[in-house]
């Protein structure tokens, strides 16, 4: 069981961003769009430079100015790839815009298509592994919703609500309905993301995926803490 929960751990990690929790992320994002952003400098730099060269009368100073400014933006952009790459080397998302750098900005068109080529083999294991565990899933939510249905009813002074290996609420109690504005038969079924704020909602469905790929748990399987919620108002 060890050696099985130590190799979902693994498999987890060399998908690149599979190990990321909120903090994370956000950092991931921040630190990807300031290196885009001298990516796109660059890029425009190259741009004036060459509409610069073309026309009748060269100001060969503004020219070197806008080389310098160049050099400046694609230095960082590079710092900032570089950084990126060695932390989450085999994410495509990052594999495919640091090769379009390196194709367009660096003319290293070699690099670019190493760059391309894992990209695309990276999305085919993330894919063949998503496809794993969204069997596994199915399997289990089938289970967890017998469970549910063969078990009594949830009831409770705090508001409780069940749900599946996918996130969807299999049953809830009426604390439950009360707190959040939603009739019982309105809100089974539905993912439990409807109740979580942004930007906790878009990533909830990452969270779980995570938790069932490493089993090792991050918000998920830590006991009663406290988190916000949305009521059906979007309060």
């Amino acid at each position: 069981h060890k050696l099985k929960e130590k190799e979902r751990a693994r498999q987890a990690q060399n998908l690149g961003t599979a190990s990321m929790d909120l903090v994370g992320l956000v950092q991931f994002q921040k630190n990807s769009s300031t290196a885009k952003r001298f990516h796109v400098q660059a890029l425009r730099g190259i741009k004036s430079f060459w509409t610069k060269l073309l026309q009748h009368n060269v100001d060969l100073e503004e020219l070197a100015l806008l080389i310098q400014r160049v050099d400046r933006a694609e230095s960082r952009a590079a710092h900032g790839y570089q950084s990126l790459m060695k932390k989450y080397p085999n994410y495509p998302r990052l594999l495919r815009t640091y090769a379009s750098f390196l194709a367009d900005v660096k003319n290293d068109s070699v690099a670019a298509r190493k760059m391309f080529s894992k990209a695309s083999f990276m999305e085919d294991l993330a894919n063949q592994e998503r496809s794993s565990v969204d069997a596994k899933l199915q399997v289990q939510s089938a289970t967890d919703k017998q469970i549910v249905s063969s078990s009594t009813s949830v009831t409770s002074s705090d508001a409780l609500a069940t749900i599946d290996a996918v996130g969807n609420i299999v049953n809830v109690n009426t604390v439950f309905c009360r707190m959040f504005g939603y009739a019982k038969q309105d809100i089974l079924g539905r993912n439990i993301s409807v109740i979580t704020p942004s930007p906790f909602a878009e990533l909830h469905h990452l969270f779980m995926q995570r938790y069932h790929l490493s089993g090792v748990p991050s918000i998920l399987g830590k006991g009663r803490r406290n988190l916000w919620g949305k009521h059906s108002d979007g309060t």
